[in-house]
């Protein structure tokens, strides 16, 4: 028989092939990052033969590594750095992408500066990410990856989680956030207790339940992060207890127990004592003799509760350091609900201290059976941590079933209503409905208030339906009344005498709550006379002046054509006798101002310039030639860069930043913290810009005009106002002489301070005049008319942090909407003049109210 060589004999060209692909699998393997390479084509090739069997199997192995190649799987690092997330005690998160899977991913990276004298701090890294991978649950995030990268550094990859803390949310929700409604965040806390009672069941505890590290996806995700303090539970031989530590070592511990986070109210403990003290059970504190169980982690998940309820974490109330809040959990149990939170629900409350209670054998016995009674509660079922008994259950079903009950009541009543003896009972069952009734009224009418928002006319038809019903309620007030001051004469102890009685307590709270100066009722109506004015402003402003506006911006050249129409809520002003630009005043943020010549009096509404569409470079500016004393201010930083273009939108933003004089219309109070012997020379506050408000606040507060905070490329490009210097006076030092209010020689001889500065950054012998901020409209405008947009205040952006490897949105700019990190900008009067740059970048959390931070209002144009 005749043979063919071409189809049995080995192809020396393919044979070559093949081992020119090994001897390169073999080099790329040997490389860091390379094992995982090796094993994916050994796994390739073993799959076809540990030989060359025909030329098909060659062939096909060789078209593999080439694909493989072109998808970017090669000898190369397996992940690509996208940026920094966060920065925690061991080490930071920073997003990256998966090259092989194509996939983006959050990476923990160890810094080598936080390794010790031993091997604790890898170790617990390591136990951190084998720990959380056995945990396959829903409310754990999943991790992918345990690896050291080419540079040395320990790491390992979990899913990327795009969304909020629940430290974050909780604040949100303090200000009276839409989005986190106390039923959302008590089912947040329900699946944060499935996920540690599943940890529970594995053999897990985490000891350091807290806020800051359960996370909120977007879609409704919940995940309980940080499981660097995980124990593994000793299951035959009971727990190794922590080290016992009692009120007399603790002045001696202080100096080297506690590491502070700069970056964080909460404070993890460092040394033999573990866990966040606002959050820690007493035994991990080392009382009890320091044995911790499942029960420890109740604790942590009760103060979470804790925390929703008093709009503070426990033990607030004792200082803010480790040390102060320590020696409180030491001393005894945190300020009691009834003082911190005395409109909450009892129900929450007797949950909330079963599970915070001291002893440990007081308290649920496990996170399933505190999940339980959270759910009971969101049910309208018996919660067993307030009351049990028939007459509980009674009531709850009636509450599950009020339509139902109410038939057969009714029913009940007809068929005994002609029975004397069942009248009284008829009278009681109804005067017992009324009053549940009231007291739902009354608390949906409380919660509709703090929702009803922005004062706006399309809300006039809720606002008139609102009040309606607060005034019927009302009216019903005196009944009450007079039937608890009869309760209270009769010493009637019995459960149900009780209940009827804090029924009654709580229903006349709230009408209280509702009659109130300056309250409920009363910002209602104000409300609803502020939108009906809005209407008359903006709608029935004569004609001749939107069309003499609208005719102005149309010729205008920088306008490019916009043709504007009545914007609602706003008075139109006439051009900005400085930059030509159209200048409108918010209705109900005060005065319509008459003269735009002058600086803003206490009682002026809120300027907005309506800047045009544009396109600027945004980041940091870099000076051709600079001076000496120029060199450091024109060095941009890492976050600033690179400089890029971005297009934005026609917006409106303020004039000026926004006074205490508009806040306090705003909120109706000064802003928190405020006083006014803390600032030498301040005598007119209401002309001064506002400070010591969150982000949470400026945003709530800004809202109920319907405004909202520039983000950060609208307040760039505004500030810059189609410059391109360091700053919008030029590049250089001197460019900004009486320009600006920062850190110079007025504060240090009024106060002895020269401000947060380094002394590198100081001006020798120079005068701005006001030693802390000066009222708005005191230094000159930029070309768009703003002014101080250069010190005086930071001001706060609508933008979370967020690296300009983010791309901008469409329109307005924003790059990230999701993070506890929000950015400031335009540098402060106690800061240097280096920190006024004008692609200079500040973060802090969105809760801080800090003395030299405010904000400027913003809002769309209505097209």
């Amino acid at each position: 028989m005749q043979e063919h060589p071409e189809s049995d004999a080995p192809d020396s060209g393919a044979e070559s092939q093949a081992s020119d692909l090994r001897d390169r699998l073999d080099r790329a393997a040997s490389q860091p990052g390379g094992a995982d390479l090796g094993r994916l084509f050994s796994e390739v090739l073993g799959r076809l033969g540990s030989h060359a069997d025909s030329r098909a199997d060659r062939e096909f192995r060789a078209a593999s590594a080439d694909v493989a190649r072109e998808a970017g799987i090669d000898g190369d690092e397996r992940y690509r750095d996208l940026g920094f997330l966060a920065k925690g005690g061991m080490g930071e998160l920073r997003r990256v992408q998966d090259v092989r899977l194509r996939r983006v991913v959050a990476s923990k990276r160890m810094h080598p500066d936080a390794l010790g004298e031993d091997d604790l701090p890898v170790l617990r890294f390591i136990e951190e990410a084998q720990v959380a991978s056995q945990l396959e649950h829903p409310g754990v995030v999943p991790i992918h990856d345990l690896a050291v990268d080419a540079e040395g550094h320990l790491f390992f990859t979990m899913r990327l989680v795009e969304g909020d803390t629940l430290s974050s949310a909780l604040g949100q929700h303090r200000d009276r956030s839409e989005t986190w409604t106390q039923v959302r965040l008590l089912e947040v806390l329900v699946r944060i207790c499935d996920a540690v009672a599943f940890a529970h069941d594995r053999g897990v505890l985490h000891r350091d339940l807290k806020p800051q590290n359960v996370l909120l996806g977007r879609f409704g995700e919940v995940y309980v992060t940080d499981w660097g303090l995980a124990k593994l539970l000793d299951r035959g031989e009971g727990q190794t207890p922590a080290e016992p530590l009692d009120a007399s070592e603790l002045q001696s511990a202080r100096a080297d127990r506690f590491a502070e986070d700069p970056d964080s109210n909460a404070r993890t403990v460092a040394g033999s004592i573990v866990g966040t003290p606002n959050y820690m059970p007493p035994e991990q504190a080392g009382l009890h003799g320091g044995v911790v169980d499942e029960r420890s982690d109740v604790y942590g998940l009760g103060s979470m509760l804790y925390e929703l309820l008093a709009g503070a974490p426990p033990y607030s109330e004792r200082g803010r350091t480790s040390i102060e809040i320590l020696t409180g959990l030491i001393e005894g149990p945190p300020l009691a609900l009834s003082e911190a939170a005395p409109q909450a629900s009892p129900e929450l409350i007797a949950i909330c201290e079963r599970a915070m209670a001291r002893e440990r054998a007081e308290r649920y016995p496990s996170a399933e059976a505190l999940r339980d009674d959270l759910r009971a509660y969101l049910e309208n079922r018996v919660v067993r941590a307030h009351r049990t008994g028939p007459w509980a259950e009674l009531r709850k079903w009636y509450r599950r079933n009020r339509a139902f009950a109410t038939t057969l009541l009714g029913s009940l009543l007809i068929i005994v209503g002609g029975l004397g003896v069942f009248s009284y009972f008829q009278q009681r069952a109804r005067l017992e409905i009324e009053r549940l009734a009231d007291l739902k009224v009354a608390r949906d009418l409380l919660a509709e208030q703090r929702q009803l928002w922005p004062a706006h006319p399309e809300r006039i038809d809720d606002f008139s339906v609102w009040l309606e019903q607060a005034d019927a309620l009302r009216s019903r007030g005196p009944a009450h009344r007079e039937r608890l001051a009869s309760l209270l004469e009769i010493a009637d102890e019995s459960l149900e005498g009780q209940w009827i009685r804090q029924t009654l307590d709580d229903l006349i709270a709230a009408i209280d709550e509702l009659e109130a100066e300056n309250g409920a009722v009363e910002t209602m109506r104000w409300r609803l006379d502020l939108a009906r004015g809005m209407t008359e402003a903006t709608l029935e402003t004569p004609s001749a002046e939107w069309d003499a506006a609208a005719q102005r911006v149309l010729e205008h050249p920088d306008y490019g054509g916009l043709v504007l129409t009545p914007q609602l809520g706003l008075v139109p002003l006439g051009p900005d006798p400085a930059s030509g630009f159209e200048l409108f005043a918010v209705w109900g943020s005060g005065e319509v101002p008459l003269d735009l010549d002058v600086a803003p009096a206490a009682e002026d509404a809120i300027v907005l310039v309506l800047v045009p569409a544009l396109e600027f470079r945004m980041g940091g500016v870099r000076a051709l030639e600079p001076t000496a004393e120029d060199e450091e201010a024109i060095l941009p930083l890492d976050d600033e860069e690179p400089a890029h273009l971005v297009p934005l939108e026609p917006f409106f933003i303020g004039k000026y930043e926004v006074t205490q004089g508009q806040w306090e219309r705003l909120v109706g109070q000064s802003p928190s913290g405020w006083n006014p012997e803390d600032y030498p020379g301040v005598v007119a506050p209401g002309v001064h810009p506002v400070e010591q408000v969150s982000w949470l606040d400026a945003t709530a507060g800004l809202r109920r005009l319907g405004l909202v905070l520039p983000t950060e490329a609208q307040w760039e490009a505004a500030a810059r106002a189609g410059t391109e210097g360091v700053w919008w006076t030029g590049s250089s030092r001197e460019s900004l002489r009486n320009a600006a209010n920062f850190s110079e020689e007025s504060l240090f001889e009024a106060t002895g301070s020269r401000g947060a500065r380094k002394e590198a950054d100081y001006w020798p012998g120079y005068y701005d005049g006001w030693a802390t901020h000066a009222p708005v409209g005191t230094f000159p405008a930029n070309p768009f008319g703003l002014h101080e947009v250069m010190g005086n205040v930071f001001e706060w952006c609508r933008d979370a942090y967020a690296g300009y490897g983010n791309p901008p949105r469409e329109g307005d700019g924003l790059r990230s909407d999701r993070g506890i990190d929000r950015v400031y900008r335009g540098g402060g009067w106690n800061y240097s003049y280096l920190m006024l740059r004008l692609g200079r970048r500040q973060k802090d959390r969105n809760d801080l109210r800090l003395a030299h931070v405010g904000l400027r209002a913003a809002r769309a144009l209505d097209r």
